[in-house]
């Protein structure tokens, strides 16, 4: 009989180049086929509601597959668990309707960037899961410049020259919001979907900002281009965590 697995996942993305399939390298969607494929001896399909760049770590993942047998969906989470390494594990597991499909049914992904706004140097293990930006941020300026993403927009400046060229960069983030717990502050993004580096590159947009102290009209001009230079400012995947995918 065949059914159709959800996976709920969590995994460090440290180690792991993205979730996409790569023979040659580690990734998410590697581990889990290569472990689906010592329970069922059959070569599985894997879905995924977002693909995450290397480095990139979640806390609430989706995917789903196609499979025949008879083993209940809520016992896959176990089975996989006892398989997986320890930066990757299953959250949960459940057989859904057969037309359901983890990418194409979401309604939603909300992401967020950790910022560790200390002057002290980072301990390792803080260091691993945050960016390090040891300038003065001042926290209103910044939630009103990130307001400035909220709508649709074109967002070409701010992804890679492959997307760029493909001239499908129209994206709408629902909201944005700002929450800050001692030295860190978590910079919140809920839209539909995300281009390739498009959030990594708005917080390093943000942060040049705070950095050099610069007019918000550079965001503005970055918005209305093709291609700007505040938009170049890539900061690192380490601080970026897939949170929720929303259906």
């Amino acid at each position: 009989m065949i059914k159709n697995i959800k996976l709920t996942i969590m995994y460090d993305g440290t180690n792991f180049f993205g979730t996409q399939k790569n023979k040659n390298l580690r990734t998410v969607e590697g581990v889990l086929v290569n472990q689906l494929k010592k329970i069922t001896e059959t070569d599985i399909k894997i879905f995924f509601a977002s693909r995450t760049d290397r480095g990139v770590h979640a806390i609430g993942q989706v995917a789903n597959f196609l499979i025949d047998s008879k083993i209940p969906g809520e016992r896959f989470k176990y089975i996989l668990n006892d398989l997986l390494p320890f930066d990757i594990k299953i959250k949960d597991s459940e057989e859904v309707d057969l037309k359901f499909n983890s990418r194409f049914d979401s309604k939603g992904k909300i992401y967020f960037f950790v910022i560790n706004n200390s002057k002290e140097i980072p301990h390792p293990i803080i260091d691993r899961y945050s960016l390090w930006f040891p300038y003065e941020i001042n926290l209103e300026r910044l939630r009103e410049n990130l307001k400035l993403f909220e709508g649709e927009k074109d967002f070409s400046s701010f992804t890679t020259e492959e997307e760029r060229e493909s001239s499908l960069t129209v994206r709408e983030i629902y909201k944005t919001d700002i929450f800050k717990k001692n030295y860190f502050i978590f910079l919140i993004f809920h839209g539909k979907s995300f281009l390739r580096h498009q959030i990594r590159r708005i917080v390093g947009a943000l942060l040049e900002i705070e950095r050099r102290n610069l007019n918000n009209y550079l965001l503005i001009e970055a918005l209305n281009s093709k291609k700007h230079q505040i938009a170049e400012k890539k900061v690192s995947s380490r601080g970026l965590f897939l949170y929720k995918v929303i259906y």
